[in-house]
């Protein structure tokens, strides 16, 4: 994260002086920490729900291209089906892509927050695996999600080709 950066979300993130907080500061601040960091587990949750659809609808359309076009390769239906499973394809990338921006920008204020208490666990473990910097030590789940549409997509243009060569 960019110094810069990690100033302005600072100067966002801490609007009030400890020294004006009339609370008890350190643990009103550890307490809303861990609220915050429970959002990036939810975010998780929800991330790997839409996974799991995208999954099962494109296993299931695969599925049932693969009996059709055996049947009829050449059929207008199943061009048009791969059309649109290829459009699925699409918006599967980019919602993996609008998890992995949100999550981002969720770390992003953990780390502002951690600068501010006594340990910075995420901050660590971002740093302990290298920072994603290395793919043959370890590569963010969310390259590899970016993946998976692409491979689908793959598969219904390639099922389109074989149609049209019919």
């Amino acid at each position: 994260m960019a110094g810069e950066d990690a100033s302005s979300e600072s100067e966002v993130l801490f609007r009030l002086d400890p020294s004006h907080y009339t609370g008890t500061y350190g643990a009103d601040l550890l307490e809303q920490y861990k609220l915050y960091a429970q959002t990036h587990e939810k975010i998780s949750e929800r991330r790997e729900g839409a996974n799991r659809f995208f999954l099962g609808l494109n296993t299931v359309v695969a599925g049932a291209l693969g009996l059709r076009v055996s049947e009829r390769p050449g059929d207008v239906a199943v061009i048009l089906a791969c059309l649109a499973a290829i459009g699925v394809c699409w918006y599967w990338r980019r919602a993996v892509r609008a998890y992995d921006n949100l999550n981002t920008g969720k770390f992003k204020v953990i780390f502002a927050i951690e600068r501010r208490l006594p340990l910075a666990l995420y901050e660590a473990e971002r740093k302990a695996l290298g920072e994603g910097k290395n793919p043959a030590f370890y590569q963010p789940v969310s390259h590899i999600e970016r993946g998976i549409p692409v491979v689908f997509a793959a598969l219904y243009a390639a099922i389109i080709a074989a149609g049209l060569l019919h």
